[in-house]
């Protein structure tokens, strides 16, 4: 009898651990294709909104906020990659950029910080929701 009293015991437990499973699966690493109004704080906490190109300018494209995009925020990962297309000080290199006009210069927080405008970065989270990498477009 104690035997089969432990077998239904055991199902349980492993039904509930099987089931708590999915929950855990659905944390992925994020990525943000384009952030607009990026801000930066010195506690490396950076706020955005979701952002596309508006074209419809007369002389230049601008990126603007996407409609009813909500403000977000994340704090940097411990070893974040900051990139920018001509580094973040003076004298500034050559351009470096990928093909979709990322950034492929290397920077310091502070560096990157102190930059000031950052033009559409594209911005990776991890699981956890930290950033663990923020690369700006190029915009001449």
């Amino acid at each position: 009898m104690r035997i089969a009293l432990l077998a239904p015991v055991a199902l349980i437990l492993v039904a509930t651990a099987c089931a708590a499973q999915p929950e855990q699966r659905q944390k992925q690493p994020q990525v943000v294709e384009m952030a607009a109004d990026v801000e930066i704080s010195s506690n490396e906490t950076v706020t955005w909104v979701e952002g596309k190109v508006d074209d419809s300018g007369e002389f230049e494209s601008v990126v603007v906020p996407v409609a009813n995009a909500e403000r977000t925020s994340a704090r940097f990962a411990a070893e974040v990659e900051l990139l920018t297309p001509q580094g973040c000080q003076e004298p500034f290199v050559d351009l470096k950029i990928d093909d979709d006009a990322l950034g492929q210069v290397r920077c310091t927080f502070d560096g990157y910080r102190r930059l000031g405008e950052h033009h559409a970065p594209k911005i990776w989270l991890d699981a956890d929701g930290r950033i663990t990498k923020m690369a700006d477009r190029y915009h001449p």
